[in-house]
């Protein structure tokens, strides 16, 4: 992991206290790109985050060779990139740990949000919403992306608010337990 306040050690650690995997996080890395470099060279075993990108691009070979091996999804929809790899949400093993991870891993999956300030009139929200995935799926755009090996998945504005909401709603008992779950 980079450091003790990063996902890529965060994630771990929650992925240990909740749900029981045998993970030890090394920290002190300076980036993701230098994890990657330490899994090459068998310092580490894994790492805490993978974007479908990454798969699909700069590190496919490594996918279809099977040195790098998915072993879990932390979105709430299946990637086809990575397989067979459960998604983290059905490994719960309780409704609260079910909203215990959704607290820890939602941010990832809203990843960057576009938004306005508050006091912005309804009509011009719905202009910008519908801006914003006309631009996503624009032809185009699209194409530029395949080329690049990105993946452009968008959430809806609709979407985003609930996931926000959702987040920034869960009451006080699930806050306390994931700052226990993120810690070593």
């Amino acid at each position: 992991a980079s450091g003790p306040s990063s996902t890529t050690a965060q994630h771990p650690y929650a992925l240990a206290h909740i749900l029981g995997l045998k993970i030890k996080v090394i920290s002190g890395y300076t980036g993701t790109a230098p994890i990657r470099l330490a899994m090459e060279k068998g310092e580490v075993d894994g790492r805490g985050s993978f974007w479908a990108s990454l798969a699909l691009g700069p590190q496919a070979q490594d996918m279809k060779s099977g040195s790098l091996i998915p072993i879990i999804q932390t979105g709430s929809k299946k990637v086809p990139v990575f397989g067979d790899a459960p998604l983290v949400y059905d490994l719960a093993k309780t409704p609260e740990d079910k909203q215990l991870l959704r607290f820890i891993f939602g941010a990832a999956e809203i990843s960057r949000p576009f938004a306005a300030p508050p006091g912005v009139p309804a009509d011009r929200i719905d202009a910008l919403r519908t801006a914003f995935m006309a631009a996503m799926n624009d032809p185009g755009m699209k194409a530029d992306a395949a080329k690049t090996k990105l993946v452009i998945d968008p959430m809806t504005g609709k979407e985003t608010e609930e996931a926000f909401r959702e987040i920034l709603g869960a009451p006080q008992s699930v806050i306390e337990r994931a700052k226990e779950a993120i810690r070593k």
